[in-house]
């Protein structure tokens, strides 16, 4: 019996011009103000083309700095006569020290621009160690993905009732056992002047999987005891419905339990619709499927 619960952490009270919940890449549609930044957190969640960006341009800041401590040191004490006596020249002298590489070609000949570069070296190796640190970070954490079918449906169930049904699919190469579903429907209640936003647990057919192979169709049943008994297409438009799901699993590639957050809203249901069998038997005996096709759906009519 699908049972209401009380609020699971994302507010009862309803506020009416607030979208979606949940962000279709997983983020709640919520923001907290007044947080420190953590910088680690930061560089480890980023794109990687801003990662990128940030460690190349740190690279270059701290050279260019160090490169005019050398000029105000004085760039004739930088031995080896190697592209003139200017600022170039410290850049130059300052990339091989940071980097620990030192050429040769250009060297310190003097007390202050020795003991700069050994400064600079240790610098360096620090920079390098946080940089590694970071994308090593990046590498372990666990990157499952797990491909969601566009749209969920109000489909034929059995012989005469029909059922809410969304596909999805493991869209990496990596092995998932010990797979958990659960879905939460959140919907807007009216209560005279107060609005509210209330949560039903949704019981479903299959609600794990031992393995996790093969496409993986989730099914609520709407029975009488379904909170969406008796509701019509219009019914969860006008209260604002929004299919709020948690895929939990466990990753043997990172050894770790990972998460996945989704949510369909009203408009991305499709009524009296199914999906198609997208999987075919190769000539080896193989099970072969296309998983951009998982949410290929085609019309159904619904009995019940």
């Amino acid at each position: 019996m699908s049972k209401r619960i009380s609020d699971p952490g994302l507010g009862e009270k309803y506020y009416q011009n607030k979208s979606r919940m949940v962000n279709k890449d997983g983020s709640f549609n919520s923001e907290r103000t007044g947080m420190h930044v953590h910088l680690y957190h930061y560089l480890v969640t980023v794109s990687g083309f801003k990662i990128s960006l940030i460690i190349t341009t740190a690279y270059i800041i701290l050279n260019l700095m160090f490169a005019a401590i050398y000029v105000m040191a004085g760039v004739e004490h930088l031995g080896g006569n190697y592209v003139g006596d200017g600022y170039l020249k410290a850049f130059l002298f300052s990339m091989q020290a940071f980097t620990t590489v030192g050429f040769g070609a250009i060297y310190p000949d003097d007390a202050i621009s020795g003991l700069v570069s050994g400064m600079e070296a240790m610098v360096g190796l620090l920079f390098f160690a946080f940089a590694t640190g970071i994308v090593y970070g990046r590498f372990s954490k666990p990157s499952t993905f797990i491909k969601f079918s566009e749209n969920a449906v109000i489909a034929p169930y059995k012989e005469t009732g029909k059922a809410f049904m969304f596909r999805i699919v493991n869209a990496q190469p990596n092995t998932l056992i010990e797979m958990n579903a659960r879905v939460i429907l959140a919907i807007k209640t009216e209560d005279g002047e107060n609005i509210y936003r209330r949560y039903f647990n949704l019981d479903l057919e299959t609600a794990n999987v031992v393995f996790f192979p093969m496409p993986w169709t989730i099914v609520h049943p709407i029975t009488e005891e379904s909170p969406l008994h008796g509701l019509t297409e219009n019914d969860l438009k006008n209260n604002d419905a929004e299919f709020l799901i948690h895929i939990k699993g466990f990753d043997e590639t990172y050894s770790q339990i990972t998460n996945t957050i989704y949510s369909y809203t009203e408009d991305e249901i499709i009524w009296g619709a199914k999906f198609k069998r997208n999987f075919s038997l190769t000539q080896d005996g193989r099970v072969s499927y296309d998983i951009n096709k998982i949410g290929e759906t085609e019309p159904a009519l619904i009995l019940g």
